[in-house]
C-alpha cells in the first residue's frame, strides 16, 4: 500500500471530563508516514429536540481537541489501516 488517500473514522475522546464521540477526516500519507487532520466533528448531531442536527464543534473546542489529541487521532488513524 502506497501513496495518499483520505481516511474517515470514529473516535471517542475525553474533553474536560466529558466523553465526546467524534468523527475524524484526514489524509493518510503512507510514503511520508503521516496523517494530516482535515476535519473533526460530532458523530451524533446535537439539538435534536429543536430539529437542528448540528455536527459542528465550536471553534474553541475544536482547537482544544486538535492541540491536545492530535497524536491520539493519528495513532487511531494508523490502527484503522
Amino acid at each position: 500500500m502506497r501513496g495518499r488517500f483520505t481516511q474517515h473514522f470514529d473516535i471517542t475522546l475525553p474533553v474536560r471530563n466529558i466523553e465526546l464521540d467524534l468523527v475524524c477526516e484526514g489524509v493518510m500519507d503512507i510514503d511520508e508516514g503521516c496523517f494530516e487532520i482535515d476535519d473533526v466533528y460530532l458523530q451524533h448531531g446535537r439539538d435534536k429536540i429543536k430539529g437542528l442536527n448540528s455536527f459542528k464543534l465550536t471553534p474553541r473546542v475544536k482547537k482544544h481537541i486538535l492541540y491536545w489529541f492530535s497524536e491520539d487521532i493519528a495513532e487511531k488513524a494508523w490502527s484503522e489501516l
